[in-house]
């Protein structure tokens, strides 16, 4: 994995915690 995926990973795990709060 490159780490521009590993961002994108860490950046839509942040988003899908804030939807389910």
């Amino acid at each position: 994995m490159t780490k521009r995926d590993d961002e994108s990973v860490e950046l839509e795990r942040e988003v899908v915690r804030e939807l389910r709060l």
